[in-house]
């Protein structure tokens, strides 16, 4: 049995910080370009940056782009990061 406090704490680790745009699209920007070079370091990209992807959607989205570059399929992952450009472009509105 966990107690309340245990509950809160655990929540305010998991609460979604407000979306900063500027380093998503940063982070958007360099993978799109890891990307169309083929390279791999985008997986690092990903996890060093994983923090900054605190939308739903984005977040959502960070799996299959995993997949997508584990497997060196390049094309699904710049699909990938086109979807994940798009939301936001829409989101900003």
């Amino acid at each position: 049995v966990r107690s309340l406090d245990d509950f809160t704490a655990e929540k305010a680790k998991t609460s979604a910080a407000p979306l900063d745009r500027e380093a998503v699209d940063f982070v958007l920007v360099t993978l799109a370009e890891q990307i169309a070079d083929y390279d791999t370091s985008a997986l690092e990209t990903i996890e060093s940056n994983c923090e900054v992807f605190t939308a739903h959607f984005l977040s959502s989205q960070l799996p299959l782009l995993e997949k997508a570059l584990e497997s060196y399929d390049f094309e699904a992952a710049q699909d990938v990061i086109e979807k994940m450009r798009d939301w936001l472009a829409k989101d900003e509105k």
